[in-house]
């Protein structure tokens, strides 16, 4: 180890006890944390904070790894485990690294994802209607597969079909739906792109915030990049 890996590796230690401590640089810390993970400290050292008792220290270790995008991989097995953390912000931030970083052998881990649409926090749903309108078709697929075979839900299974095979009338059907069949019609609408339009301007005017709040959202996506969101 050089001289400057270890200086790295020592100031990226005291940065860490300061988020744990939680010190007065603790937002400081978060910072130049996140600048040495992607310089060379190893990823590996947020694995406590993941597993941590204290709910705000997940939510630390969390946030930081989701600033990792694509990074974050190695560690994306502890960010599903908190997917079901009693902690709003931390299942927030594990849905982003799952976003970020899933692949399609993370299939289970997605299909666990997706049961977040009917969670009582309004941006925990609002990030997994993000992560259903955004992830790829075969990570959706295997999600599908695992979803069908392992977990049986027939709403979810229904859900994501619409979603590997959307179409206007079907987006528009799951749209007037119960709270996970709207999050489902809302992200096949947007995944529909221009065909997607007519459903996410009535979406917009949904007595549901969260479904209203991301059609307008889908919409200025639509209109920024000519029909893809």
């Amino acid at each position: 180890m050089t001289a400057s890996d270890r200086a790295l590796i020592e100031e990226g230690d005291a940065l860490l006890e300061a988020v744990v401590n939680e010190t007065d640089t603790n937002t400081r810390a978060r910072g130049r944390l996140i600048e040495l993970l992607f310089l060379g400290y190893p990823l590996a050292r947020l694995q406590p904070l993941l597993e941590s008792s204290d709910r705000g220290l997940v939510a630390d270790g969390l946030y930081i790894l989701s600033e990792m995008g694509q990074r974050g991989r190695p560690l994306l097995g502890a960010a599903v485990a908190c997917l079901n953390h009693e902690y709003a912000d931390a299942r927030y931030y594990a849905l982003d690294i799952v976003l970020s970083c899933s692949e399609a052998a993370d299939g289970g881990g997605v299909a666990k994802a997706l049961a977040l649409v009917e969670d009582n926090t309004d941006r925990v749903r609002a990030k997994t209607i993000d992560l259903m309108a955004k992830k790829g078709a075969s990570i959706l697929d295997a999600a599908r597969e695992i979803q069908c075979a392992t977990y049986g839900d027939q709403r979810h299974c229904a859900g994501l079909s619409l979603l590997l095979a959307p179409t206007p009338e079907g987006a528009q059907s799951f749209l007037i739906g119960d709270m996970l069949q709207r999050g489902y019609g809302l992200a096949t609408a947007a995944r529909l792109g221009e065909r997607g339009c007519f459903a996410l301007k009535n979406a917009t005017n949904s007595s549901d915030p969260v479904i209203a709040m991301m059609a307008l959202r889908f919409l200025a996506r639509c209109a920024q990049t000519g029909g893809t969101t």
